[in-house]
Protein backbone atom coordinates (compact mmCIF):
# COMPACT_ATOMS: atom_id res chain seq x y z
CA UNK A 1 0.00 0.00 0.00
CA UNK A 2 1.25 3.42 -1.10
CA UNK A 3 1.04 6.20 1.88
CA UNK A 4 3.16 9.22 1.99
CA UNK A 5 6.82 9.51 3.51
CA UNK A 6 6.01 11.90 5.53
CA UNK A 7 4.32 10.03 8.26
CA UNK A 8 6.94 7.25 8.15
CA UNK A 9 9.98 9.77 8.41
CA UNK A 10 11.67 8.34 11.57
CA UNK A 11 11.42 4.30 10.44
CA UNK A 12 12.18 5.57 7.12
CA UNK A 13 15.65 6.80 8.38
CA UNK A 14 16.11 4.15 10.42
CA UNK A 15 15.85 1.68 7.06
CA UNK A 16 18.03 4.03 5.15
CA UNK A 17 20.97 4.32 7.91
CA UNK A 18 20.53 0.11 7.61
CA UNK A 19 22.12 0.76 4.02
CA UNK A 20 25.04 2.34 5.13
CA UNK A 21 28.19 0.71 3.44
CA UNK A 22 26.06 -2.43 2.54
CA UNK A 23 27.67 -3.63 -0.91
CA UNK A 24 23.91 -4.21 -2.18
CA UNK A 25 23.26 -0.39 -2.39
CA UNK A 26 26.31 0.56 -3.85
CA UNK A 27 24.42 1.64 -6.72
CA UNK A 28 22.21 3.97 -5.52
CA UNK A 29 24.63 6.66 -4.26
CA UNK A 30 27.60 8.61 -6.75
CA UNK A 31 30.30 9.86 -5.36
CA UNK A 32 32.70 8.72 -2.55
CA UNK A 33 30.34 8.63 0.59
CA UNK A 34 27.33 7.48 1.90
CA UNK A 35 24.59 9.22 2.97
CA UNK A 36 23.36 8.56 6.20
CA UNK A 37 19.47 9.52 5.93
CA UNK A 38 16.73 10.58 3.40
CA UNK A 39 15.59 13.89 3.28
CA UNK A 40 11.36 13.86 3.32
CA UNK A 41 10.17 17.51 1.90
CA UNK A 42 6.72 18.94 3.98
CA UNK A 43 5.31 19.38 0.76
CA UNK A 44 5.40 17.94 -2.54
CA UNK A 45 6.61 21.43 -4.67
CA UNK A 46 9.80 19.97 -5.29
CA UNK A 47 9.62 16.31 -4.43
CA UNK A 48 6.94 13.75 -4.62
CA UNK A 49 7.50 11.15 -2.18
CA UNK A 50 5.50 8.09 -1.00
CA UNK A 51 6.70 4.66 0.70
CA UNK A 52 5.18 1.59 0.21
CA UNK A 53 4.23 -0.51 3.37
CA UNK A 54 3.14 -4.00 4.38
CA UNK A 55 0.22 -4.80 6.63
CA UNK A 56 1.63 -4.31 9.49
CA UNK A 57 2.55 -0.90 8.44
CA UNK A 58 5.95 -1.86 7.77
CA UNK A 59 8.10 -0.01 5.40
CA UNK A 60 8.99 -1.88 2.35
CA UNK A 61 10.21 1.12 -0.17
CA UNK A 62 10.64 4.62 -0.52
CA UNK A 63 9.24 6.16 -3.95
CA UNK A 64 10.99 9.69 -5.02
CA UNK A 65 10.25 12.44 -7.75
CA UNK A 66 11.84 15.59 -8.31
CA UNK A 67 9.91 18.05 -9.36
CA UNK A 68 9.97 20.57 -12.16
CA UNK A 69 7.16 22.53 -11.80
CA UNK A 70 7.78 25.06 -14.83
CA UNK A 71 8.50 22.24 -17.36
CA UNK A 72 5.87 19.94 -16.05
CA UNK A 73 7.96 16.90 -16.11
CA UNK A 74 9.51 14.66 -13.27
CA UNK A 75 13.60 15.12 -13.43
CA UNK A 76 14.35 12.26 -11.46
CA UNK A 77 13.81 9.22 -9.31
CA UNK A 78 14.83 7.50 -6.34
CA UNK A 79 13.27 3.74 -6.25
CA UNK A 80 14.27 2.22 -3.22
CA UNK A 81 13.11 -1.39 -2.23
CA UNK A 82 14.19 -2.43 1.91
CA UNK A 83 13.28 -5.94 1.23
CA UNK A 84 14.26 -8.61 -1.18
CA UNK A 85 12.10 -9.55 -4.38
CA UNK A 86 8.36 -8.32 -3.45
CA UNK A 87 5.33 -8.10 -4.79
CA UNK A 88 3.24 -5.72 -3.02
CA UNK A 89 6.56 -3.45 -3.90
CA UNK A 90 6.02 -3.79 -7.26
CA UNK A 91 2.22 -3.12 -7.27
CA UNK A 92 3.08 0.31 -5.01
CA UNK A 93 5.72 1.03 -7.62
CA UNK A 94 3.45 0.71 -10.74
CA UNK A 95 1.05 2.96 -9.09
CA UNK A 96 3.22 5.12 -7.87
CA UNK A 97 4.51 5.84 -11.49
CA UNK A 98 1.08 5.89 -13.06
CA UNK A 99 -0.17 8.51 -10.23
CA UNK A 100 2.35 10.75 -11.43
CA UNK A 101 0.70 11.32 -15.11
CA UNK A 102 -3.06 9.99 -13.74
CA UNK A 103 -3.66 12.10 -10.40
CA UNK A 104 -0.46 15.01 -11.07
CA UNK A 105 -0.43 14.95 -14.48
CA UNK A 106 3.03 15.31 -15.43
CA UNK A 107 3.60 15.63 -19.52
CA UNK A 108 7.21 13.52 -18.70
CA UNK A 109 8.95 11.43 -16.40
CA UNK A 110 13.08 11.80 -16.79
CA UNK A 111 15.29 9.39 -14.54
CA UNK A 112 18.75 7.50 -14.90
CA UNK A 113 20.53 4.21 -13.27
CA UNK A 114 23.84 3.43 -13.10
CA UNK A 115 24.37 0.67 -15.57
CA UNK A 116 25.08 -2.36 -13.83
CA UNK A 117 22.75 -2.08 -11.21
CA UNK A 118 19.94 -4.54 -10.62
CA UNK A 119 17.22 -2.46 -11.05
CA UNK A 120 18.11 -1.73 -15.02
CA UNK A 121 16.23 -4.77 -15.87
CA UNK A 122 12.95 -3.68 -13.97
CA UNK A 123 13.44 -0.09 -15.86
CA UNK A 124 13.91 -1.85 -19.21
CA UNK A 125 10.85 -3.32 -18.51
CA UNK A 126 9.14 -0.26 -17.73
CA UNK A 127 9.70 1.88 -20.31
CA UNK A 128 9.28 -1.12 -22.76
CA UNK A 129 5.72 -1.59 -21.15
CA UNK A 130 4.46 2.07 -21.19
CA UNK A 131 5.81 3.13 -24.38
CA UNK A 132 8.93 5.04 -23.24
CA UNK A 133 12.22 4.80 -24.33
CA UNK A 134 15.98 4.73 -23.19
CA UNK A 135 17.06 8.32 -24.03
CA UNK A 136 20.75 7.45 -24.11
CA UNK A 137 23.68 7.00 -22.04
CA UNK A 138 27.01 9.16 -20.50
CA UNK A 139 30.12 7.39 -19.99
CA UNK A 140 31.94 6.97 -17.47
CA UNK A 141 29.98 10.23 -15.58
CA UNK A 142 31.01 9.25 -12.00
CA UNK A 143 32.67 7.03 -9.10
CA UNK A 144 31.09 4.62 -6.68
CA UNK A 145 32.33 4.55 -2.98
CA UNK A 146 33.96 1.42 -4.54
CA UNK A 147 36.38 3.42 -6.93
CA UNK A 148 34.76 2.07 -10.16
CA UNK A 149 33.57 4.45 -12.75
CA UNK A 150 29.90 4.07 -13.92
CA UNK A 151 28.15 4.51 -16.78
CA UNK A 152 24.98 6.52 -16.34
CA UNK A 153 21.60 5.08 -18.58
CA UNK A 154 18.59 7.79 -19.22
CA UNK A 155 15.32 6.74 -19.24
CA UNK A 156 11.69 9.15 -20.46
CA UNK A 157 8.15 8.51 -20.71
CA UNK A 158 6.07 11.28 -22.14
CA UNK A 159 2.21 10.54 -20.94
CA UNK A 160 0.92 10.63 -24.80
CA UNK A 161 2.81 7.64 -24.64
CA UNK A 162 1.32 6.73 -21.17
CA UNK A 163 -2.26 7.38 -22.48
CA UNK A 164 -1.57 5.77 -25.74
CA UNK A 165 -0.84 2.59 -23.38
CA UNK A 166 -4.00 2.65 -21.60
CA UNK A 167 -6.13 3.45 -24.39
CA UNK A 168 -5.22 0.44 -26.22
CA UNK A 169 -7.62 -1.30 -24.24
CA UNK A 170 -4.92 -4.54 -23.10
CA UNK A 171 -6.93 -6.93 -21.42
CA UNK A 172 -5.97 -9.49 -18.80
CA UNK A 173 -4.96 -12.87 -20.04
CA UNK A 174 -7.53 -14.15 -17.14
CA UNK A 175 -11.04 -12.52 -16.47
CA UNK A 176 -13.16 -13.48 -13.58
CA UNK A 177 -15.64 -15.45 -15.68
CA UNK A 178 -13.51 -17.67 -16.90
CA UNK A 179 -12.28 -18.41 -13.57
CA UNK A 180 -15.86 -19.04 -12.28
CA UNK A 181 -16.85 -21.22 -15.21
CA UNK A 182 -14.63 -23.40 -14.52
CA UNK A 183 -15.02 -23.55 -10.51
CA UNK A 184 -19.20 -23.49 -10.92
CA UNK A 185 -18.44 -26.97 -13.45
CA UNK A 186 -15.87 -28.78 -10.75
CA UNK A 187 -17.27 -27.94 -7.63
CA UNK A 188 -19.57 -30.46 -6.06
CA UNK A 189 -22.84 -28.11 -5.36
CA UNK A 190 -24.84 -28.50 -1.69
CA UNK A 191 -27.36 -31.11 -2.28
CA UNK A 192 -24.43 -33.35 -3.72
CA UNK A 193 -21.91 -33.44 -1.04
CA UNK A 194 -24.58 -34.63 1.34
CA UNK A 195 -23.70 -38.09 -0.10
CA UNK A 196 -20.48 -38.02 -1.78
CA UNK A 197 -19.44 -40.80 -3.56
CA UNK A 198 -15.92 -42.32 -2.43
CA UNK A 199 -13.27 -41.60 -4.91
CA UNK A 200 -15.04 -39.09 -6.74
CA UNK A 201 -13.70 -35.90 -5.17
CA UNK A 202 -10.57 -33.89 -4.60
CA UNK A 203 -11.05 -32.27 -1.52
CA UNK A 204 -9.20 -29.05 -1.54
CA UNK A 205 -8.62 -27.20 2.05
CA UNK A 206 -7.84 -23.18 1.98
CA UNK A 207 -8.19 -20.26 3.59
CA UNK A 208 -10.74 -20.94 6.13
CA UNK A 209 -12.67 -23.20 4.17
CA UNK A 210 -12.82 -27.19 2.38
CA UNK A 211 -14.23 -27.94 -0.94
CA UNK A 212 -14.81 -30.53 -2.59
CA UNK A 213 -14.75 -31.18 -6.63
CA UNK A 214 -15.17 -33.84 -8.96
CA UNK A 215 -12.77 -35.45 -9.71
CA UNK A 216 -13.75 -36.07 -13.43
CA UNK A 217 -14.48 -32.47 -14.24
CA UNK A 218 -10.68 -31.51 -12.74
CA UNK A 219 -9.44 -33.59 -15.05
CA UNK A 220 -11.20 -32.93 -18.11
CA UNK A 221 -10.61 -29.12 -17.28
CA UNK A 222 -6.65 -29.69 -15.66
CA UNK A 223 -5.48 -27.57 -18.99
CA UNK A 224 -7.72 -24.86 -18.77
CA UNK A 225 -6.93 -24.66 -15.05
CA UNK A 226 -3.34 -25.04 -15.53
CA UNK A 227 -3.53 -21.83 -18.54
CA UNK A 228 -5.20 -19.83 -15.38
CA UNK A 229 -2.53 -20.16 -13.22
CA UNK A 230 -0.16 -19.98 -15.80
CA UNK A 231 -1.99 -16.14 -16.49
CA UNK A 232 -1.04 -14.99 -13.08
CA UNK A 233 2.23 -16.08 -12.38
CA UNK A 234 5.08 -13.90 -13.17
CA UNK A 235 8.25 -15.36 -13.61
CA UNK A 236 10.26 -12.45 -12.85
CA UNK A 237 8.23 -10.86 -10.06
CA UNK A 238 8.59 -11.08 -6.36
CA UNK A 239 8.30 -14.32 -3.59
CA UNK A 240 6.18 -12.23 -1.08
CA UNK A 241 2.58 -10.67 -2.00
CA UNK A 242 -0.61 -9.77 0.04
CA UNK A 243 -3.25 -12.14 -0.80
CA UNK A 244 -5.21 -9.48 -2.75
CA UNK A 245 -2.02 -9.09 -5.34
CA UNK A 246 -3.30 -12.62 -6.77
CA UNK A 247 -6.23 -10.63 -7.76
CA UNK A 248 -3.42 -9.37 -10.54
CA UNK A 249 -2.11 -11.10 -13.60
CA UNK A 250 1.28 -11.77 -14.85
CA UNK A 251 1.36 -7.90 -16.16
CA UNK A 252 -0.43 -6.00 -13.25
CA UNK A 253 -3.76 -5.75 -15.01
CA UNK A 254 -6.73 -6.57 -12.32
CA UNK A 255 -8.27 -9.47 -13.49
CA UNK A 256 -10.91 -10.07 -10.67
CA UNK A 257 -11.61 -9.64 -6.85
CA UNK A 258 -10.06 -10.97 -3.76
CA UNK A 259 -12.83 -14.35 -4.11
CA UNK A 260 -12.05 -14.60 -7.56
CA UNK A 261 -8.23 -15.05 -6.73
CA UNK A 262 -9.62 -17.43 -3.94
CA UNK A 263 -11.29 -19.92 -6.71
CA UNK A 264 -8.32 -19.90 -8.70
CA UNK A 265 -6.43 -20.84 -5.92
CA UNK A 266 -8.37 -23.64 -5.06
CA UNK A 267 -9.08 -25.08 -8.70
CA UNK A 268 -4.58 -24.73 -8.52
CA UNK A 269 -4.57 -26.84 -5.40
CA UNK A 270 -7.05 -29.43 -6.95
CA UNK A 271 -4.71 -30.00 -10.01
CA UNK A 272 -1.36 -29.80 -8.01
CA UNK A 273 -0.11 -26.58 -9.37
CA UNK A 274 -0.61 -24.89 -6.23
CA UNK A 275 0.17 -25.35 -2.59
CA UNK A 276 -1.27 -24.01 0.24
CA UNK A 277 0.33 -24.18 3.44
CA UNK A 278 -2.05 -22.94 6.28
CA UNK A 279 -0.51 -19.50 8.75
CA UNK A 280 0.63 -20.74 12.06
CA UNK A 281 -1.06 -20.38 15.46
CA UNK A 282 0.88 -17.96 17.75
CA UNK A 283 -0.36 -17.93 22.06
CA UNK A 284 -3.42 -19.55 20.57
CA UNK A 285 -3.88 -16.69 17.83
CA UNK A 286 -3.26 -17.38 13.90
CA UNK A 287 -0.92 -15.50 12.59
CA UNK A 288 -1.99 -14.41 8.68
CA UNK A 289 1.25 -13.05 7.68
CA UNK A 290 2.23 -17.03 7.84
CA UNK A 291 0.08 -18.39 5.16
CA UNK A 292 1.94 -19.84 2.31
CA UNK A 293 0.99 -19.99 -1.82
CA UNK A 294 3.29 -22.32 -3.87
CA UNK A 295 3.20 -22.31 -7.28
CA UNK A 296 4.46 -25.26 -9.19
CA UNK A 297 5.21 -25.01 -12.99
CA UNK A 298 5.12 -27.94 -15.32
CA UNK A 299 8.92 -27.86 -15.48
CA UNK A 300 8.71 -28.90 -11.24
CA UNK A 301 10.21 -24.99 -10.64
CA UNK A 302 8.72 -24.22 -7.17
CA UNK A 303 7.64 -20.38 -6.66
CA UNK A 304 6.70 -19.44 -2.60
CA UNK A 305 4.81 -16.70 -2.21
CA UNK A 306 4.37 -15.55 1.18
CA UNK A 307 0.32 -14.30 2.10
CA UNK A 308 0.99 -10.93 4.39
Amino acid sequence: MLKLAKSYEASLNLEWERMAFNPKYKYLFSGSGWTYNVTIDNSSTNRIQMVSVDSEDDIIGLFSASVDREAKIIDGLTIVNFRDSNITFSRDMYKFLSDLFRVHRFRKIEWYVFVGNPAEKMYDKIVKKYGGRIAGYRLETCVGFDGEYRDMKMYEIFKRDYDNYIKGGRKSMITAQSVWDVFSDCLFDEDEEAELPTGEYIVVDGIGCRLYFKRSEIENRRKDISLLVDAVIDPNGGLTCRYQDLQFDKNGIEWGSEDDAKRLMFLGIAIGRIRYTPAKYKHGRRNTSDHQITFIDDATAVRTLTIV
